[in-house]
């Protein structure tokens, strides 16, 4: 305190086994409490873990935050990093309120497009008779369009549509092979 100033505060003290005295908790002149903190800002600022064993509530003007069993809290909300348990694996769901592990629907639960990023092929729709296929870069590709009457044949490292050809009569087409069929009067041989 100085002239014309009379703030202070009121701190507790200890002296650890072979060491000096410290101060363990301050209220100061605002009625803030520091408990390991010796400038508070807050009604109660913990420099630390705080442990609780049992229920508890802390009302901000009725919009509860509960830690513990009892279900009374509507709003819990948590800045930085946080572990919620180690028991918790998988996606957090919310549902109704609950934060829950589930799995993701993705035809109800997800809207947009998943960004090739985040392992989607970036694609809203894909053109009708395209085929995906993986292109070698851990994204997905897509054939071109094919019509009536085409093959799909690998050309070039890449899955393409080409046109069939049509055999001329004498000619035959089985297994790979292509075979002369005609008797040879036709050819001309006696």
């Amino acid at each position: 305190a100085t002239s014309a100033n009379y703030a202070g505060f009121l701190g507790l003290y200890t002296v650890p086994n072979g060491g000096a005295m410290t101060e363990r908790v301050r209220i100061d002149s605002a009625g803030n409490v520091g408990i390991g903190d010796t400038t508070p800002t807050n009604k109660l600022d913990v420099a630390g873990a705080i442990g609780i064993s049992d229920t508890t509530v802390i009302d901000a003007s009725r919009n509860l935050v509960n830690i513990g069993t009892a279900a009374i809290g509507s709003t819990l909300q948590v800045t930085g990093q946080t572990t919620l348990a180690t028991s918790l694996s998988g996606v957090l769901k919310a549902t109704s309120g609950v934060v829950s592990t589930g799995s993701v629907n993705l035809t109800t639960e997800v809207t947009g497009t998943l960004p090739v990023a985040n392992g989607g092929t970036g694609w809203g729709a894909i053109q009708a008779s395209a085929i995906p296929y993986g292109n070698g870069t851990g994204a997905l590709a897509t054939t071109t369009s094919g019509t009536n009457g085409q093959v799909l044949a690998y050309l070039n490292s890449i899955p393409t549509w080409v046109a069939t050809t049509t055999f001329s009569s004498g000619l035959a087409y089985s297994a790979g092979n292509v075979t002369n069929n005609c008797n040879q009067q036709r050819l001309g041989y006696y």
